[in-house]
């Protein structure tokens, strides 16, 4: 098991570094690595050495996201947050997922069969949901320490800090409602605040029998499942009873989330 941990971590710093030499992108190269090694070690690997590999991984995750959150809360101190730099921030912050919708609805024009056959708002939710976060404050703080941008580094890290604050709380906290355009959760919560931000959901937002299912992972991470019923399906489905809010439903093709 450690030669595969060690494994792992020499793709990750040596896929960066080659790639650092190649002039591209080192963050991209080790997302690509990984992508192709744990495609295929899922095949040849058994099931506990994947788990134990990616609990390693979630342990040095959340130690490197402490120390980077550490390290931008010190940042601050430092930085000239002043109104030109919020307004600013913001104005980036609404240029970037309109050019992510420009760039998703491109990659869907060009590949129409893509589109055919996505699930109902994938666009829009795929948009909506790129949230930025602490990739983009580790990068923005390596390229401010270049010496030819010094000058511009309270306004890179301002902008970034306000772009990924605004990402997480707009975007992050707003996903459900984007979601709720297109899909509704047949196990919703009904009690307390969640209850009600779910009732208020469904009375703003268009609704459709397609469904939504919130899980978890075998880590702990929560998922959001979509699910389009057949008509012969929505037929068994239990209509939505905003008074009750206990609708249960039957999915009888679990496979095809």
């Amino acid at each position: 098991m450690e030669s595969l941990i060690l494994t792992t971590a020499v793709l990750a710093s040596g896929s960066y570094l080659v790639a650092l030499y190649a002039h591209a992108s080192a963050p991209i190269a080790c997302v690509i690595g990984g992508l192709m090694v744990g495609d295929k070690w899922q095949e040849i690997l058994a099931h506990k050495d994947v788990e134990e590999i990616n609990h390693f991984w979630h342990t040095i995750e959340g130690i490197i996201n402490s120390f980077l959150f550490t390290l931008i809360g010190l940042e601050l101190f430092i930085l000239d947050l002043n109104a030109h730099i919020i307004i600013g921030g913001i104005f980036a912050f609404v240029i970037l997922h309109l050019a992510r919708f420009l760039a998703n609805y491109l990659a869907f024009s060009f590949f129409p069969s893509v589109r055919k056959n996505a699930y109902k708002g994938s666009l829009e939710i795929l948009s909506w949901g790129g949230v930025r976060g602490g990739i983009s404050l580790a990068l923005i703080l390596a390229v401010a320490n270049v010496p030819q941008l010094k000058e511009y580094t309270n306004v890179l890290i301002g902008y970034t800090f306000i772009v990924v604050l605004l990402s997480g709380v707009v975007c992050g906290l707003g996903l459900p409602a984007v979601i709720n355009a297109f899909y509704y959760n047949p196990n919703e919560p009904s009690e307390g605040f969640a209850g009600w931000y779910q009732r208020l959901m469904h009375k703003i937002m268009n609704r459709s029998d397609r469904l939504y299912v919130l899980n978890e992972d075998k880590s702990g991470n929560q998922t959001i499942s979509l699910y389009e019923p057949t008509p012969e399906e929505l037929e068994e489905l239990p209509k939505f009873d905003d008074t009750k809010h206990e609708t249960q439903a039957t999915l009888n093709d679990p496979n095809r989330f």
